[in-house]
């Protein structure tokens, strides 16, 4: 007797751990210059907002003080490098809505290099 009846596919993961901690969570910590706003918070939410970041990118943010410079400090928790990158980038005011080429890399990686994965 044959079964007419069709069986479902069996999916098998073929998914490859990813090497690099790109997935990991990233720490940096930023000089927040508050100019335009009232609080250091305003002027971390500016930053978030100009990256187009969610709740869900940022893990934590912490104040650490004020530096020499006389600038509040917050250290951030980001879900991943490729939200640190993006947050970095708006933070540095540098528009990458042209598009992301090697020079803005540099420039956001330079800033990033004492940052740490968690």
């Amino acid at each position: 007797m044959i079964n007419d009846t069709p069986t479902p596919m069996t999916t098998i993961s073929t998914s490859v751990p990813n090497p690099l901690p790109f997935g990991r969570a990233f720490v940096s910590e930023y000089d927040m210059m508050c100019n335009d706003c009232d609080t250091v918070w305003d002027a971390h939410a500016m930053v978030v907002s100009d990256a187009n970041l969610t709740d869900d990118d940022i893990l934590k943010v912490e104040y650490v003080g004020t530096e020499a410079n006389c600038w509040p400090t917050i250290k951030v928790t980001f879900k991943d490098l490729y939200r640190a990158r993006a947050y970095t980038a708006a933070y540095l005011g540098i528009d990458i809505a042209d598009g992301w080429d090697v020079h803005v890399d540099d420039e956001v990686m330079e800033y990033l290099a004492p940052g740490q994965f968690v």
